[in-house]
């Protein structure tokens, strides 16, 4: 993981502001996955509204990196 695909993660997440997207965090016990909008992106993380609770989740992009969270737009997972 290099300092370049955390920044082209960020500008490619900051293009889905407000977009549909399916959340799966694994866990090493527990893998959950629910439906949500990427409400905002900040420096460091990025939040997500859940469509069924509207409870807002935090995330690192460095999750994503780390394979701990995948993120789905519309069936598709987003590549790293």
């Amino acid at each position: 993981m290099s300092k370049n695909d955390l920044e082209t993660l960020k500008q490619r997440l900051e293009t889905l502001e407000g977009k549909k997207v399916i959340i799966k965090e694994l866990n090493r016990r527990k893998t959950r996955t629910y439906k949500g909008t990427l409400f905002k992106t900040y420096p460091n993380m990025f939040l997500i509204l859940a469509d069924k609770t509207n409870e807002k989740n935090c995330y690192r992009y460095v999750d994503i990196l780390t394979n701990k969270v995948q993120l789905s737009l519309n069936c598709k997972k987003l590549e790293r």
